[in-house]
């Protein structure tokens, strides 16, 4: 090898999980040799991002992710353009997402409590349109186990006392009237992220809009 060239490598591990959520921290320690040089090289890395493989999702295969990254879901404004305003809305006012992360609930929590407290049923839904909560319900800081107060917007067609419109503050949760067909489509593709990127109970994640 000249010098000044770059060496490069793959390395390749395998291992079988012994539960259906299971962890591996990676480690490498290379040794260089080089035939006109009497000094051997050894050097360690230990920077890889731990990996967790699991087969929780029995409607997809196992897979596995780099634990290190952040993960988010997109929502596309134009396809989602009420749910979005919501998000925006409920956002900007101190609620997380944005730039701290939500988290899935751990296991035994109810989405229906968070869901419930949110929206509850005293609240008139117009013709077509559903109850949006944010954060969402599937999360640790939904209404119930997050606690805090309600507040909704101006565009959200909810005149409860309990939910004031302009409320801020990073505790807390909103409500918003959006129609149902777009409602169920944001609520689905948070089910489809969760697969895909392998988001599971307890799991952090941030919400884009796009």
């Amino acid at each position: 090898m000249k010098a000044g060239k770059t060496l490069s490598a793959e390395s390749y591990y395998n291992w079988t999980g012994k539960s259906a959520r299971t962890n591996q921290n990676l480690s490498w320690n290379p040794t260089i040799k080089h035939p006109r040089v009497a000094q051997v090289l050894p050097f360690n890395y230990a920077g890889a991002s731990p990996v967790r493989c699991d087969r929780e999702y029995k409607s997809i295969s196992a897979g596995c992710i780099m634990t290190k990254g952040q993960v988010a879901i997109g929502y596309d404004r134009a396809s989602h353009p009420n749910f979005a305003n919501h998000v925006t809305d409920a956002q900007k006012s101190g609620l997380p997402g944005k730039s701290t992360a939500l988290k899935r609930l751990k296991p035994g929590q109810s989405s229906a409590k968070n869901r419930s407290k949110a929206c509850p049923s005293r609240l008139k839904r117009p013709s077509g349109y559903s109850c949006d909560e944010y954060p969402f319900a599937s999360t640790q800081q939904g209404a119930y186990y997050g606690g805090g107060t309600g507040r909704t917007f101006s565009q959200c067609k909810i005149s409860d006392k309990a939910y004031p419109v302009g409320a801020k503050g990073g505790k807390g949760y909103s409500a918003c009237m959006i129609p149902q067909k777009e409602n169920s489509a944001a609520g689905s593709e948070l089910s489809k992220f969760f697969k895909e990127s392998r988001v599971l109970t307890g799991d952090s994640f941030f919400v884009q809009i796009l």
